[in-house]
């Protein structure tokens, strides 16, 4: 498959996102952020529904950076559609894992998340960030998978 022509820039924001989480600098998540973007989509898996104002996902990022204790993110596999001269839909594969406040041992999950991207005068940014965990009988075939040697 050929790159696209915004691949770097892409992978660099996704690194830019990975780090912040992983330097539990939630708080600053925001800047990356589309600067005109006064009703943010996202959807955290671990959520029933999306948030959609900014003082919600404020108070997500600040209930979640409270309770990690350590972070640990990665993507890979990502695919870009463009959809005009400002706008990106990007898809990719999301690795993260966690020691929580309140868990005896750390979890993690692999998700795959579908965003909208647009360009600002800083490069591209988030219009809507969607994590999608596999079903559960997808998740338990990856189990069984990944238990055979």
């Amino acid at each position: 498959m050929n790159r696209h022509p915004e691949q770097a820039a892409v992978e660099a924001l996704l690194a830019d996102l990975a780090q912040r989480w992983c330097a539990n600098q939630l708080h600053s998540i925001r800047e990356l952020w589309h600067p005109d973007d006064d009703a943010p989509l996202y959807q955290p898996e671990e959520l029933e529904t999306p948030l959609t104002s900014w003082e919600a996902v404020n108070d997500y990022w600040q209930k979640t950076a409270d309770s990690i204790i350590s972070f640990e993110m990665r993507t890979w596999e990502l695919y870009i559609k463009t959809l005009n001269d400002d706008m990106l839909s990007v898809w990719y594969r999301m690795y993260w894992r966690g020691e929580i406040q309140g868990y005896d041992k750390p979890i993690g999950g692999e998700n795959r998340v579908c965003a909208t991207l647009q360009r600002s005068p800083d490069g591209w940014r988030f219009r809507q960030l969607i994590e999608a965990p596999l079903a559960p009988i997808m998740y338990m075939k990856w189990l069984y998978e990944k238990a055979a040697d």
